[in-house]
């Protein structure tokens, strides 16, 4: 279902060079309307240097600039909220070929389970950093992620999907709350041409040995030169020790 709806974004090409250009002017705006250049820094030290009868007028010079990056801002905030509804328009759409591959049932299901991941990857990233301040760097996150879903308690598993269906979108958000996104599935009401019940896994020849290489990749990219293959240790084995711990 995850892959049929990042493929759906595929078919957004005009959708997506429009978001491109609009990021791009805000990207200028926001320059323009953040960053002090050569002319702020002369208006500062000249008002400084000149007698105050004189040195009003490069405050009024300041003002102007000023009152001219407030409208730069409004216009910048416009093509920011533009951007982001264009933006979740796309990813309704992409979630169409979900709904229409995997169904309106499949597709509730799997917000819940990211939801939960979402809330295990925060866990397992806090104990990767304590891990490898000991010089111990697990070998498989995305393995570790599966076994430690397993051991998140029922009650805080409601609490993950109760805050889904109480959550709300935002004007600036580029993506759609899950409530909002789960309520278009069940209207489409689609029952899906793929069903299932394995592993996702199965999709792949070598799951595991992905899941380590990907694993070894996030570490060189997070740590750079800091990362040491030698620190390297088994998920499995860690896992187990800090259980019986």
């Amino acid at each position: 279902g995850v892959l049929a709806h990042e493929f759906g974004h595929f078919t957004q090409g005009g959708a997506m060079r429009v978001t491109w250009l609009v990021r791009a002017i805000n990207g200028w705006f926001a320059r323009v309307v953040y960053e002090r250049d050569a002319f702020d820094t002369w208006l500062d030290t000249i008002g400084e240097e000149l007698d105050f009868r004189i040195a009003w007028i490069f405050g009024l010079a300041k003002l102007g600039v000023l009152a001219s990056r407030g409208a730069l801002w409004v216009l910048m905030m416009g093509g920011h909220a533009v951007c982001s509804f264009v933006l979740r328009q796309m990813e309704y759409h992409a979630d169409l070929h979900q709904i229409r591959f995997t169904g309106s049932q499949t597709f509730e299901a799997m917000h819940r389970s990211m939801a939960l991941l979402g809330f295990v990857q925060g866990q397992v990233m806090a104990l990767v950093a304590r891990q490898a301040e000991a010089g111990r760097l697990p070998d498989n996150l995305p393995w570790m992620a599966w076994v430690s879903v397993g051991q998140v308690p029922a009650d805080l598993v409601k609490k993950l999907n109760d805050r889904g269906e109480s959550s709300a979108t935002k004007w600036y958000d580029s993506h759609p709350a899950p409530r909002a996104r789960i309520a278009r599935a069940k209207k489409d009401a689609a029952a899906g041409v793929y069903a299932c019940k394995g592993s996702a896994a199965m999709l792949f020849s070598n799951f595991d040995g992905l899941a380590r290489n990907v694993t070894w990749d996030f570490y060189r990219q997070i740590l750079g030169s800091r990362f040491h293959p030698a620190e390297m240790c088994s998920a499995d084995e860690l896992m187990t020790k800090l259980n019986r711990s």
